[in-house]
């Protein structure tokens, strides 16, 4: 019996064994298998950081190197070997480098991503870079340094500074207008207003930036002081889907008591979709205009009454002999003596050339005409200071 248990103990002891040992063997493959998977992870990182156009680096908590990519190098002009272990300050003036590591303890600090602005002076110049950061987490999820993700956006903010100042000339030239400038969004607000356009208008451009078209600080009308129908306005009317509105009149009424007549002008904004974003809108102050227009057409009423009074038959020509104005007394005598020819009265009126009359004129007053023609064209011309014909 006892050599029957010395040899179950043996064997129980090599099962044991065994067992520790496919044991041991499981887990060192899949030691092995991680380590792999580490290593082509790593691997991989690395192709992608060497690849990348963007500046790719990773710092421990002193600041010092342990990732620096192919653009870190060509930046720097320094070898990732050379780099490895040192700190910014082997790599950057002081000012700069400061500022990296203050960057750089800020998201290990925070314990979170953030974006920063960093002008750097590289191989090339002066650059400016658009840096991503974060910290390294080590396996405890302490922060064990910080990693980086640099873009050059050099070019973006020399775009930018291009277009802010294309931006300053144009709002200087808009600034400048006679006309009323406005802009409304996408809601029918007042996004801009040029100086011209608070004279127009009659209040301050704070006042109409940030107004509803429908509920402006101003007193629209229209020209004859009646109300103006809100679904006039041409932010109405573009919203609807038109494309512009051509010289749509309206009226101001200022705190003074004075109206101004205005001539409007209007054409929607649109996104590279087609959709509706705004309108842009001028104003311009045509009140002088229609005052002249209006006081034009009074004198001329007058100047046809005092023509219409004179007994005289008197017609008005211009340089080439066409007839620019007559007056009743013609009128009547053109009509009394017409020929049976029914557009004999309209030969010598307003638009007919009185020369040409004169040249076709036939029978026993042929010569008369004739005489008539010579002596007005000798006035049109200037070598007559008059004439007279009696017939």
């Amino acid at each position: 019996y006892g050599q029957e248990a010395l040899m179950a103990d043996c064997e129980t002891r090599q099962q044991k064994y065994l067992f520790r040992q496919r044991q041991f063997l499981r887990w060192e493959a899949a030691r092995r298998t991680q380590q792999e998977e580490k290593l082509r992870a790593l691997q991989l990182l690395r192709a992608i950081a060497e690849s990348s156009d963007d500046a790719i680096f990773a710092k421990d908590v002193e600041g010092r190197y342990l990732l620096f990519n192919a653009e870190m190098a060509r930046i720097t002009g320094k070898s990732r070997d050379a780099v490895l272990g040192l700190d910014d300050t082997n790599l950057f003036p002081p000012e700069q480098a400061r500022m990296i590591q203050a960057n750089d303890r800020r998201v290990s600090e925070e314990n979170r991503v953030g974006t920063y602005e960093e002008r750097l002076t590289t191989t090339a110049g002066e650059a400016v870079y658009l840096a991503t950061k974060g910290p390294l987490r080590g396996a405890d999820g302490q922060p064990i340094g910080a990693f980086g993700i640099s873009r050059d956006i050099s070019q973006l903010k020399k775009s930018e500074a291009a277009l802010r100042e294309e931006r300053g000339r144009l709002a200087s030239t808009i600034d400048t207008m006679a006309e009323g400038f406005v802009t409304l969004d996408a809601n029918g607000v007042f996004s801009f207003a040029n100086a011209a356009a608070e004279t127009i208008l009659g209040v301050p451009r704070t006042t109409i930036v940030g107004a509803r078209y429908d509920a402006v600080p101003w007193h629209r009308v229209m020209p004859d002081g009646s109300t103006f129908p809100p679904e006039r306005h041409p932010f109405v009317q573009l919203r609807a889907g038109g494309n512009e509105i051509r010289d749509l009149e309206s009226g101001v009424d200022h705190a003074d008591g004075t109206r101004h007549i205005l001539l409007v002008n209007a054409c929607s904004l649109r996104d590279a979709e087609g959709r509706f974003t705004g309108i842009v809108q001028t104003y311009s102050d045509v009140t002088a205009r229609r005052r002249a227009e209006r006081a034009l057409r009074e004198s001329e009423a007058m100047q046809r009454s005092i023509l219409d009074s004179i007994s005289a038959n008197i017609a008005v020509l211009d340089v080439d002999g066409v007839i620019i104005a007559v007056n009743e007394p013609w009128r009547r005598f053109a009509k009394e003596n017409a020929s049976p020819d029914a557009a004999a009265d309209l030969s010598v009126g307003v638009g007919s050339n009185y020369l040409t009359v004169c040249s076709n004129a036939c029978g026993d007053d042929a010569e008369v005409a004739q005489s008539a023609r010579d002596g007005i064209l000798q006035v049109l011309q200037g070598a007559l200071p008059y004439f007279n014909l009696e017939y």
